[in-house]
């Protein structure tokens, strides 16, 4: 069984128009709300993929009720933590042909005791799980060291842990080497003092964190391709047939469909081509969220693997 952690979890709008004009009255043709962030995102398209799975997190006020109704009405398990602030609501703009435009807001300032009581919550939570994916962004309020004491409670209950995020929180949990790390690369592709645009960057990345104790890593580059690396391992997976419509969740659909494929016991390389083909079967529309194994299945031929 597979648990989610969203420490700043949100209310996505999604708002299609046929031209968005700055400062000039604009209608939308399309409205959709949905339940966000990294580990939110993960816990639908999981759940969709056939996996058992927990969402945890932080959450609170109207903003996060409708959340947590979200999810249960999806039939997917949740234990968050309510804090005093509100949940925080992104605004994501759409024209068709055209460009997006992501308006993201920074999340409810968190108390140390609301931190406090989530990690005796989550630490409780964890028992019976195989799996806990932690990432996104950290709301302000918490400290740098949360992620770091997420992992190490994990790992103490034998857990195989998975982060992704960016940052010092990010840079902080890696000390405690957690199973499998992709970096959040989108704004700032540096990652440890070491540019991932490139191949070699990449690769010095990965060997820097197998040193650290990490087992696998993922990076993404050029949009919709991913460097994967483990002790044994080191490839490219690529579709190049395949073009993102939906830029939002391609991160989290490879990471989903990875850590799917993963807990089947598939090898590292078949985990990869059911990630890409699960980001590729999800981002077929701006506001789709998840994708059944029988869709995946569909598109495992636009998927090609590069070894490095």
């Amino acid at each position: 069984m597979i648990a989610t952690v969203t420490l700043n979890p949100a209310l996505d709008k999604m708002l299609s128009l046929s031209s968005f004009k700055i400062g000039r009255l604009n209608r939308l043709d399309k409205l959709v709300t949905l339940p966000g962030g990294k580990g939110v995102n993960m816990a639908i398209m999981l759940k969709n993929l056939g996996q058992d799975v927990l969402a945890m997190g932080l959450i609170g006020d109207f903003t996060g009720e409708v959340i947590e109704d979200k999810l249960r009405s999806q039939g997917i398990s949740i234990a968050f933590q309510h804090i005093s602030g509100s949940s925080r609501t992104n605004v994501f703009i759409s024209e068709p042909k055209r460009r997006s435009t992501e308006i993201l807001a920074p999340g409810p300032t968190i108390r140390p005791e609301e931190t406090d009581k989530f990690l005796v919550g989550y630490e409780r939570s964890l028992s019976g799980y195989d799996v806990v994916v932690i990432g996104g962004s950290v709301p302000p309020g918490a400290r740098e060291s949360i992620y770091k004491e997420m992992v190490l409670l994990a790992k103490a209950k034998g857990l195989f842990t998975v982060l992704s995020a960016g940052g010092q929180c990010f840079a902080n949990a890696l000390e405690v080497a957690p199973d499998l790390v992709k970096p959040d690369v989108r704004n700032t592709p540096d990652v440890l003092g070491i540019d991932s645009a490139t191949p070699a960057g990449r690769g010095k990345i990965a060997e820097r964190l197998f040193s650290m104790g990490v087992s696998k890593v993922i990076i993404a580059f050029n949009g919709s391709s991913h460097a994967v690396y483990s002790a044994d391992e080191a490839f490219e997976i690529i579709a190049p047939e395949h073009k993102i419509k939906n830029t939002v969740l391609a991160d989290d659909a490879f990471l989903a469909g990875m850590v799917d494929a993963l807990q089947r016991g598939r090898s590292l390389s078949e985990a990869a081509i059911w990630s890409m083909a699960t980001e590729i079967a999800v981002s077929q529309e701006p506001e789709k969220r998840w994708a059944a194994p029988d869709e995946v299945s569909r598109y495992l031929s636009l998927v090609k693997r590069k070894d490095l």
